[in-house]
């Protein structure tokens, strides 16, 4: 289905998420010029490896899979991969039941071996 020439026209000119990311890097450099991503730098570059970023990684690590593995159970259990334009109030009720269902996934085990015993 072809859009009317009017709404064409209208939205040809529409930013897209990558003119947003690229807005949004602007401003924060902008804002702060030095800053860096520092979540996750490589430590191997050709033959080099760099211990002290190796090591910082290490540290990241079980962080990282603790909170991922929630996201994962969110999006794969409890469908939680898209969102409809519904409203905020409807998005936050269903994000904080999602978030309860979680909680009580991740415990089930737990749950069970107290109400058995």
């Amino acid at each position: 289905m072809a859009l009317p020439s009017s709404l064409s026209r209208r939205f040809a000119s529409a930013p897209r998420d990558s003119d947003f990311r690229t807005l949004h890097w602007k401003q924060a450099k902008r804002r702060a010029p030095q800053a860096r991503d520092c979540t996750h730098k490589r430590y191997r570059y050709k033959d080099c490896t760099d211990e002290v970023e190796r090591a910082k990684n290490r540290t990241k690590s079980p962080v990282r899979s603790k909170v991922e593995h929630v996201f994962a159970v969110m999006k794969l259990k409890f469908g939680f991969t898209k969102v409809r334009y519904r409203g905020l109030r409807k998005h936050a009720n269903r994000l904080f039941t999602t978030c309860a269902l979680v909680n009580l996934f991740m415990v089930r085990k737990r749950l069970r071996c107290a109400t058995a015993g």
